[in-house]
């Protein structure tokens, strides 16, 4: 969701639209504040709803990245209770594969604020099924992909050269995708996997390369910036996604 702020504040901008970004992590990575799950959270909504009752009195619209279980209640549904409070617009967009165990076992409180939206809007067609399915008629806009900062170039043959960009939290098994470049370099001994992400899977990852005897032909990059992506982007030939 943050490359998607980036890159919406980007075009609006370059439509002639001012936009101010108000971030719902505002502290800063070294903060010891981040090592305690509810504590972090509750300062983090502290910072955001300050930034936003200073910067909504003169804005004529509201737009909010959300998702799913705390983070909505915690960042979406104070946004749309002030865009109610001074009767400003607000524009919920939706990101998150659990959106549809939300739903179900949160929608009788979620959907006061989903309804009170001006406007909800989710990036797929899967999500858009779901969301129709408990009564709500989103709009799909796809996520913006920005092509500027890759090349396209022939590679024939193409070396199984795998990258993987997720955080490494059970909700996105990364275990599976380990898995299945295990089962790649049965057939191709050459293979190398690159994973981008971090998280508390991490050190079972760790584990299982070496119990599959895979650990010389996996690299674990940590969590990176975006722009440092690029390159890793450039080495691969596939995109791996669990």
């Amino acid at each position: 969701m943050a490359v998607q702020a980036l890159e919406l504040e980007a075009r609006l901008a370059g439509d002639g639209f001012q936009t101010r970004t108000i971030k719902t992590n505002s502290l800063p990575p070294a903060s010891r504040i981040l090592r305690i799950p509810v504590l972090r959270s509750l300062v983090n909504q502290a910072l955001f709803l300050r930034s936003l009752t200073e910067n909504c009195s003169n804005s004529t619209v509201l737009h909010v990245f959300s998702n799913s279980y705390l983070n909505f209640f915690l960042f979406t549904a104070p946004v749309v209770l002030l865009g109610k409070l001074v009767g400003t617009p607000v524009v919920i967009h939706y990101h998150g594969g659990s959106a549809e165990r939300f739903l179900h076992k949160w929608c009788w409180l979620a959907r006061p604020f989903l309804k009170s939206a001006t406007h909800l809007v989710v990036p797929s067609g899967y999500l858009w099924e779901i969301f129709r399915k408990y009564g709500f008629t989103p709009r799909i806009i796809p996520n913006i992909a920005n092509l500027a900062s890759f090349r396209y170039r022939e590679q024939p043959p193409l070396p199984p050269r795998l990258l993987y960009t997720r955080h490494l939290r059970p909700e996105y098994d990364p275990e599976s995708a380990v898995r299945a470049f295990s089962e790649i370099v049965r057939r191709y001994p050459e293979a190398e996997f690159r994973m981008a992400g971090d998280g508390m899977e991490k050190n079972r990852l760790a584990a299982l390369v070496r119990q599959l005897g895979i650990a010389d032909r996996v690299c674990f990059l940590g969590r990176l910036p975006n722009h440092r992506l690029v390159p890793h982007y450039e080495w691969a030939n596939l995109f791996i996604n669990s």
